[in-house]
């Protein structure tokens, strides 16, 4: 069996990364949401069936795992707050796909209420974490404002064919 070594990271090719990352998680939302539109064959909202137990812990879950997940963000941002810029870059992606993950559990839960129950509520709630997906997308100056570089890093970043160091 051959062993492939991992290509040397370049700062263009980590922001690719991390949008593949970040779009994968977003695209893999809206198509459940799609295939659970067409799907069911009702849909209303309804928030007067207390009955419900989603209307508890879709909320719940949602407003909790926001909190949480910018919370161990910027946690693992500060952790890695010292050290070269390839450390600062694999620190960086680890704390994004935390709180990608984080962010996505609520809202594939409301896609999953959503079938079950047929009301458009869930939908809205996950749309709604959708968007705050798209804002906090990955970009350049993000990733650079996140990953808190020193002058000198900030120009090995922006030689974007170069390898890390």
């Amino acid at each position: 069996m051959r062993q492939t070594q991992p290509l040397p990271q370049t700062p263009k090719n980590f922001i690719q990364s991390v949008t593949i990352i970040h779009l994968a998680l977003a695209l893999g939302q809206v198509l459940f949401i799609a295939v659970c539109l067409f799907l069911t064959q009702s849909t209303a909202i309804n928030i007067t069936d207390t009955s419900e137990i989603f209307l508890i812990i879709v909320p719940v879950m949602t407003t909790s795992l926001f909190f949480i997940s910018s919370y161990l963000y910027n946690k693992q941002l500060a952790a890695g707050a010292d050290g070269d810029l390839k450390k600062k870059a694999l620190n960086y992606q680890t704390a994004l796909i935390i709180r990608l993950a984080l962010l996505e559990g609520p809202s594939l839960l409301s896609i999953v209420a959503y079938l079950l129950t047929g009301n458009f509520l869930y939908i809205i709630v996950s749309g709604v974490i959708i968007l705050y997906f798209l804002y906090i997308r990955p970009s350049k100056a993000n990733v650079l404002d996140a990953m808190e570089l020193t002058y000198e890093q900030k120009l090995q970043f922006d030689k974007a064919d170069e390898v890390m160091q």
